[in-house]
């Protein structure tokens, strides 16, 4: 039986020697045949060419006692083999490995596994923060998650807010029973607020919901009912966020507990490097207090109608932006990588067969085995920096405690202790960067690693040279994002614009002809557009001129026909007035033609004179403008 050890990603060459047992066994595997054939073919061919010329010892040595002695001891017999993940707790069995491959590979690891384990040794941190436990630097990264601790259930969590805004401000504010640096400096916030809290001052309480159950309704109660409340609360609530965060934090593991190894490693991180002693649940339930009273005191400030502290807030969650992107990255890439090498230089194995049975196929073999000791030599290197960066972070983290109170973690400590172990971490994977460089040189000789330096300094001094343009030129770009830009053929002159533009709640969208405005609102406007040529043709437009036309011709008419009957009918009733004047004076020659028609006529057109004289007397007229004027009355009247 033998065993393999690899740090991480231990299912990666669980998979790949089970492709390899499956491809070389010998009553199944696809390729037992064929490279048997290829190699004796191939190595039959080269020792017929040296026998042809006669040196036969050549023939024998170098290819058919090699051949037979790595065909029998390499390929043919086949054994179990254990791989075994000591960070993750993984072992797996595999069956029908290659004795070869399971005998160099179980050596050169299990020499690399002792290595690292006496390193180790000397090298003395506490045993679950080792290298070969836990990973590089796991405490410094545990300190820099704490920083995301913080309550996940959203009804605790917005009663929190409300118990900070309304009960720990004002106390806090007043300075009664305990000032603003008291809590600023305080280790056990929540310990510090619920034993003064106001029996008087209230908050809004919702109880937690219940799955399967509605919201219930909130209820206002006083600060010291809703600290017992907190209080009944707070178990379950330390109890789900280990198991969410130890989820986050060491992944979905079948072979671990999450919350488990959260509540383990926790305060030994915590005690290795800032020299604290206290539980899990208490550094938990403190690092969630210290988000909840700065989450609720800017809630409390916006509530209040101020601005919200962006400047706060960045400088409560920014992470470094150099050396931690490039080192985080390496940190997570480079135990991927190496374990995605070492299970390809496993893999290998299937073209190591064929070629080391060919003439001088023993050299394959060779660098195939070097291969193998270099990725082994990773890992008692990471060992060592595990132990230099753990000591450098122990000794930050202590001076960024110290700011406060040492006995533990602060709201006003917080901030440093995160940034400081963000800062190690991410140095610590750049760093770890110069190992296989620096395992080369072990195998290879030091000339390998003289490009190592220039590579480290690489990032410095572009960021330096950046920044020193900046400050030089006066030109600072901060948050600047550009995604998916295109310009083409653009030409601009002196185009000068100084006109505001605002433009809000509306979307513009045209096919050519329509153009369709939505507005803020969800109304819609259309526009139709239409073609305009030198020549119009439009039938109702040209029907409706024409008919305005003759309206307008046929009442122009009338008005004039209108004027001259008045004009006739004036003249006809001066007439008549003078015809009645001339009766009047004649009568008497008239007295024998007298009868009863002549009489009305007559006292007709007296009366008709009466009006005329009565109507010009009234309106400074004479007769006759007085008749023409009731002439064209009359006129109108009967129009």
């Amino acid at each position: 039986m033998y065993s393999i050890t690899t740090y991480g990603n231990g299912e990666i060459l669980k998979g790949v020697f089970d492709a390899i047992a499956i491809c070389l066994n010998a009553q199944s595997g696809t390729l037992y045949i064929p490279l048997i054939r290829i190699s004796m073919i191939v190595g039959g061919l080269w020792a017929a060419l040296y026998a042809v010329y006669g040196d036969y010892m050549k023939a024998i040595n170098s290819w058919l006692v090699p051949m037979t002695v790595i065909m029998q001891l390499l390929f043919v017999p086949q054994v179990s083999v254990w791989i075994i993940d000591p960070v993750s707790r993984y072992h797996a069995k595999v069956d029908h490995v290659p004795y070869g491959l399971a005998m160099v590979a179980s050596r050169i690891s299990t020499i690399g596994h002792e290595i690292t384990k006496q390193v180790e040794k000397v090298f003395v941190l506490p045993d679950d923060l080792k290298y070969q436990r836990t990973g590089t630097v796991f405490a410094s990264n545990l300190l820099q998650q704490a920083k995301t601790f913080r309550i996940t259930n959203e009804d605790l969590a917005d009663n929190m807010r409300q118990f900070v805004g309304q009960c720990v401000a004002y106390d806090a504010l007043l300075g009664r029973k305990y000032t603003i640096e008291e809590l600023r400096h305080s280790d056990d916030i929540w310990r510090l607020v619920s034993m003064h809290a106001s029996p008087v001052r209230s908050f809004v309480w919702r109880d937690i919901k219940k799955e399967h159950q509605p919201p219930a309704k909130p209820s206002i109660i006083t600060c010291k009912e809703g600290v017992a409340k907190f209080n009944h609360e707070w178990k379950r609530e330390l109890n789900t966020s280990a198991t969410i965060f130890g989820k986050k934090i060491f992944g979905k593991n079948s072979y671990l507990n999450p919350r488990t190894e959260l509540l383990q490693h926790l305060p030994l991180a915590y005690e290795a490097l800032a020299n604290m002693s206290k539980s899990a649940q208490d550094i938990l339930k403190q690092n969630m207090m210290i988000y909840a009273v700065v989450d609720g005191l800017e809630h409390k400030s916006t509530s209040l109608g101020n601005a919200p502290n962006f400047a706060v807030r960045r400088a409560y969650l920014q992470q470094r932006s150099n050396y931690e992107t490039l080192g985080a990255m390496a940190a997570e890439t480079l135990p991927t990588m190496k374990a995605v090498l070492e299970a390809i230089a496993y893999g290998a194995f299937l073209f190591i067969v064929p070629l080391a049975v060919l003439p001088f196929g023993w050299t394959f073999l060779k660098n195939w085995v070097q291969v193998l000791f270099w990725l082994q030599t990773w890992a008692p290197l990471y060992a060592i920096l595990n132990y230099i960066m753990t000591l450098a972070a122990r000794s930050k983290s202590i001076s960024a405690l110290s700011v406060s109170n040492e006995l533990g973690v602060t709201i006003a400590s917080s901030v440093g202790l995160a940034n400081v172990n963000a800062d190690i971490a991410a140095m610590t994977g750049y760093l770890a960067m110069s190992i296989p460089f620096l395992c080369v040189a072990i195998i290879k000789g030091v000339s390998s690693f003289v490009s190592v330096p220039g590579i480290l300094s690489g990032v410095t001094q572009s960021v330096a040279a950046s920044a020193a343009s900046e400050a030089a030129t006066g030109n600072y770009s901060f948050g600047n994002v550009s995604d998916g830009n295109i310009q083409s053929s653009n030409t601009n002159m002196l185009s000068h614009s100084r006109a505001a533009s605002y433009r809000t709640g509306s979307f513009q969208q045209t096919d050519g002809r329509t153009d369709v405005t939505t507005t803020a609102s969800g109304q819609q406007i259309l526009n139709v557009a239409g073609s305009n040529v030198p020549v119009s043709v439009n039938l109702a437009e040209t029907q409706s001129a024409q008919l305005s036309k003759q309206a307008s011709n046929s009442y122009q008419k009338g008005i004039s026909q209108s004027e001259s009957s008045a004009i006739s009918m004036a003249d006809s009733l001066n007439s008549s007035v003078e015809l009645s004047n001339h009766l009047s004076n004649n009568k008497q020659l008239h007295s024998q033609f007298g009868d009863n028609k002549t009489i009305e006529q007559t006292n007709a057109l007296n009366k008709s004179a009466q009006i005329v004289k009565k109507f010009g007397d009234d309106n400074n007229l004479n007769a006759v403008q007085s008749a023409q004027m009731l002439a064209a009355a009359n006129a109108s009247v009967g129009v």
